[in-house]
């Protein structure tokens, strides 16, 4: 009989516990970036299917589903394995632009750049779908803009807040570059600087050919994955711990080849349906 009559009472008291939890831990405007975007190249997607086809080809970009279902591309980075927040890490397609020639023990991540401060980054990723109603900031190449950034632990900026600017790539279909940065810059100097070369990159992918071989395409590439290319064929992953969907190989056909006596399944759900 007491317990009965106590009952409301715990729960009432649940009910404000996580009311009030909610609310301090409720992302909040901090501060807001006023400044004039760089300015950035023309990208128009006419095809998105075949955009996003040609994102899935690339090695520079991981193609996933987010919590929703939504297809999304995210830009892989490439660092030391075992340091964060050393400011080495980079881009993987702007690695192979600077010509490097031996990757070392470095590992290809799949989510996100690492940065010089405590717990700073910053993520590239194309979204096939329509952009959050909020938290996003829309801008356009050498326009003025005013970007939010937001708190969810402090009433200031610290490491932890974050900012989102979102490029439009297409004028018909929803097709966005959204650039990710989370850290204590006031300024979000690194979204600026960045923000030109995740755009080449992506207007490079709207620009290939109908027909192209992706071995030739990531040339440079593959041959730092693979310098020896004796064998006919070889799969492997890159030295240390890597991201798991972090893997390439390679068949190699000469003469007469029969597809027949080869056996391979490869299984993944959003790159080959299952």
């Amino acid at each position: 009989m007491r317990l009965r009559r106590t009952l409301p009472i715990i729960v009432a008291l649940l009910t404000l516990c996580v009311s009030s939890c909610d609310t301090q831990f409720r992302s909040k405007e901090v501060t807001r970036v006023e400044t004039t975007v760089p300015v950035l190249e023309d990208v128009k997607i006419i095809d998105a299917k075949r955009f996003l086809n040609d994102l899935k080809l690339s090695p520079f970009w991981k193609v996933e589903r987010d919590r929703s279902g939504a297809l999304l591309a995210k830009a892989r980075s490439i660092g030391p394995e075992h340091h964060f927040g050393d400011g080495s890490s980079e881009f993987l397609f702007k690695f192979m632009k600077d010509k490097r020639k031996d990757l070392g023990e470095l590992r290809i991540y799949n989510d996100y750049l690492r940065g010089n401060e405590l717990f700073s980054s910053l993520s590239a990723i194309v979204v096939f779908g329509p952009l959050p109603k909020t938290g996003v900031t829309l801008i356009k190449g050498g326009e003025k803009t005013s970007v939010p950034v937001h708190e969810s632990y402090d009433s200031k900026i610290g490491p932890n807040s974050s900012s989102q600017v979102a490029v439009r790539l297409s004028d018909d279909q929803d097709v966005f570059l959204v650039v990710y940065e989370q850290g204590s810059d006031p300024k979000r100097a690194t979204t600026w600087k960045m923000l030109p070369g995740i755009v080449n990159e992506l207007k490079s992918v709207a620009s290939l050919p109908k027909e192209y071989l992706v071995i030739e395409k990531y040339t440079d590439l593959f041959s730092l994955l693979f310098p020896d290319t004796k064998p006919d064929h070889r799969i492997q992953r890159l030295p240390g711990m890597q991201d798991r969907d972090t893997f390439y190989g390679f068949l190699k056909a000469t003469g007469e080849w029969n597809p027949e006596g080869v056996n391979i399944k490869i299984s993944h759900p959003v790159y080959c349906g299952g």
